[in-house]
């Protein structure tokens, strides 16, 4: 009976941390769910006060979604060609995950190198210091011109921006880390490479997620605009023809599905960024 005693408030005692993380948990969603619920209504008001045809309802937009994924029609009428809300966002999406990833993987091994080996770091900061301070989109006309409108042509800018983020964020961590804690990894008898692989990069993890969450965020609208430039399919040429006719619900629902898109792809990188780091916890 004793025993029995003695267990029971120690598993009740188990238990109530998680009841509590549940109860944030269950906390934020609703209070996402209620701001969800308030833009919306926002959107409403201010469409139900304006003409429909330059600022649709809610629900006209929702209900043009299922009839836009396979055809558009107004785009189609426009460019005598078949494009649905489905195949755009595809390519779009392919276009900026790849970019996204491939920017990451330079950046990464250029902040850390950067961090480590001064001769690097005076040789490659300047320009990107230079590259980063300027408006990028002055860049796309040459992009343009010397590429085309090829499909690697139109992330130029992501990839670019990845790149310059990744490679900042990973050096400045990099560069925090080597000054306490990989002296201390040396003292204990840590090898160069061991120091690095051991310490350094998984220190630098966290920062470089921000990094790509930001980078991610920022290439939907670099894509876009890339693609208003001459880009065959895509979000951004769907936007850019919408825009010129007027087919305010169509431009909506595309906007719309872009958001979601966005939204899903940043809570999978944040997903995934926790299960690496979970270390911090």
């Amino acid at each position: 009976m004793a025993a029995t005693a003695a267990a029971t408030p120690a598993g009740a005692s188990a238990i109530r941390p998680r009841l509590r993380a549940a109860g944030r948990l269950l906390a934020a969603g609703g209070l996402g769910v209620l701001g969800i619920a308030m833009v919306f209504g926002f959107w409403a008001l201010v469409a139900a006060l304006t003409n429909s045809g330059k600022f649709p309802r809610p629900l006209e937009v929702l209900q043009a979604i299922p009839d836009d994924l396979e055809n558009i029609p107004a785009v189609t009428y426009v460019t005598f060609q078949q494009i649905g809300l489905q195949g755009a966002l595809e390519y779009t999406t392919v276009n900026v995950i790849v970019t996204v990833a491939v920017g990451t993987l330079v950046g990464l091994p250029l902040g850390i190198l950067m961090a480590r080996v001064r001769t690097a770091r005076q040789l490659l900061e300047p320009p990107l210091l230079v590259l980063g301070t300027m408006p990028l989109l002055i860049i796309l006309p040459f992009i343009t011109l010397w590429f085309g409108t090829a499909r690697f042509a139109q992330s130029g800018l992501v990839l670019i921006f990845t790149i310059l983020t990744v490679t900042m964020s990973a050096q400045a961590a990099a560069q925090t880390v080597s000054g306490h804690y990989a002296n201390f990894a040396a003292c204990l008898g840590a090898s160069q490479g061991r120091e690095l692989w051991t310490v350094v990069l998984p220190a630098s993890i966290p920062n470089v997620l921000g990094a790509i969450r930001v980078a991610l965020a920022a290439a939907w609208g670099w894509q876009c605009i890339a693609e208003l430039l001459g880009a065959e399919t895509g979000v951004g040429r769907i936007i850019g023809i919408t825009s010129d006719i007027l087919a305010t619900t169509d431009l909506f629902a595309t906007l719309l599905c872009l958001i979601v898109v966005a939204v899903i792809c940043d809570a999978i990188v944040a997903l995934v960024g926790g299960y690496i780091t979970r270390w911090k916890e």
